[in-house]
């Protein structure tokens, strides 16, 4: 049977568990007469006869609440919504970093892959899952995703357009910066025969790559 969790950070804090602890269990909406309160139940300490339940249950804050997804990374870490997490893409060999969202449209869960070509939301299964390292998530990382993790990069190509030959690559900060490595270097590669062409793309990726 397929585990269902769910995980929030603690709303406002108690005794052992301090404000913004995060959680795991079963999520339940209670009503304590001033309004609907989201909790996390995170254990069951006896069952009645009649078959109801006891548990320990603590006030999350709902905009943290996110879904396991059922899938867990190569570490063997649980995958919930609103993780980070970072793989390499087999097909051009780069590293990505995507954030893991429920797409309704799709009705799954989904990497939400940010790049020069825009928004992408690419599905998430046991093989891709496992091929994946969860490295943060958009609430504790939220200034980790913008300023450190991620960033846009310019990579200044030079190839050959008669066979695609790539002769040269350089990841640069600004766009000016590539335009400049490609006029420095593409004199070295001159052949009247087989001219190379520069090209500047525009990249999303980890700043510390």
């Amino acid at each position: 049977m397929r585990e269902i969790l769910f995980r929030g950070k603690v709303k406002d804090g108690y005794k052992w568990t301090p404000k913004g602890t995060w959680l795991v269990g079963s999520l339940l909406y209670a009503d304590d007469g001033s309004g609907t309160s989201c909790q996390i139940v995170t254990s069951c300490l006896s069952t009645n006869y009649d078959g109801s339940s006891m548990g320990v249950a603590y006030e999350i804050d709902s905009k943290t609440i996110c879904q396991y997804t059922g899938l867990t990374d190569m570490n063997g870490k649980k995958i919930f919504e609103g993780d980070i997490i970072r793989y390499v893409d087999e097909v051009i060999g780069k590293e990505k970093i995507d954030e893991i969202e429920y797409d309704e449209t799709n009705a799954a869960f989904c990497r939400h892959h940010k790049s020069e070509m825009g928004s992408q939301y690419l599905f998430i299964d046991k093989t891709v899952a496992i091929k994946c390292e969860v490295i943060g998530n958009i609430f504790d990382n939220s200034e980790l995703e913008s300023k450190t993790m991620f960033e846009w990069k310019f990579n200044a190509t030079i190839y050959r357009k008669s066979d695609g030959e790539v002769l040269f690559s350089r990841m640069c900060d600004t766009y000016e910066e590539a335009q400049g490595k490609i006029e420095e270097y593409i004199t070295r590669y001159m052949d009247k025969d087989y001219p190379p062409t520069g090209h500047i793309n525009k990249e999303y990726v980890s700043r510390d790559k």
